[in-house]
């Protein structure tokens, strides 16, 4: 009787393992940052690749060039032309987190190309920068040029095929006088279902 239990066992423990590695279940695939996943929707590698790619796009113009030269010339040389993200818009009607998935590879790609700086929004930060121009009797410095931009969501449906065409564009302004410095051209999405 005890054979026959450890048997029966084993034959148990052995069909769970079969049928767990057979594909029954379903099925995880990860991709890197720089593959996208099939989605009815916009996913994060969108979002990063997007913001990535039309920040790159902006630094590379020879307008936006020339505006950050001009700056540094007259900023010490420990300082870079400052930028402030003031409002990407999210009109996509996507539940997504803003910050995490397109201001963060922004910024990441303007303060690693080494040419700009961004100011922080994390409200310690700020604090903290506040309390040293209290204790140093200076002002803080207010930024050279602004980013703002837009996410939107355009939906058609035509003989049972439905698309969303997702764009992203930024557009940077010189902050003194509000005189737009680079429109980027919108980078699109489109996605399809039937």
């Amino acid at each position: 009787m005890l054979s026959f239990r450890s048997t029966l066992a084993s034959v148990v423990v052995t069909a769970g393992i079969v049928f767990t590695g057979s594909g029954c279940g379903e099925t995880t695939t990860s991709t890197g940052t720089d593959k996208s996943i099939v989605s009815k929707g916009l996913d994060a590698q969108d979002f990063t690749g997007a913001a990535q790619e039309t920040t790159n796009l902006m630094l590379s113009a020879p307008r936006v060039q020339d505006k950050l030269k001009a700056i540094q010339a007259k900023l010490p040389p420990d300082q870079r032309p400052l930028i402030k993200i003031s409002r990407i818009k999210n009109d996509s009607g996507l539940k997504i987190n803003m910050i995490d998935y397109f201001v963060t590879p922004i910024e990441s790609v303007l303060i690693n190309s080494g040419k700009a700086d961004s100011v922080s929004e994390d409200k310690q930060t700020r604090a903290a920068a506040a309390g040293q121009d209290i204790l140093n009797g200076t002002q803080p410095r207010l930024a050279d040029l602004t980013l703002h931009g837009v996410v939107s969501k355009l939906s058609t449906s035509n003989a049972g095929t439905n698309q969303n065409v997702y764009t992203f564009q930024l557009r940077l302004s010189d902050a003194s006088t509000g005189q737009d410095i680079f429109i980027g051209l919108p980078r699109q999405f489109v996605k399809q279902t039937r």
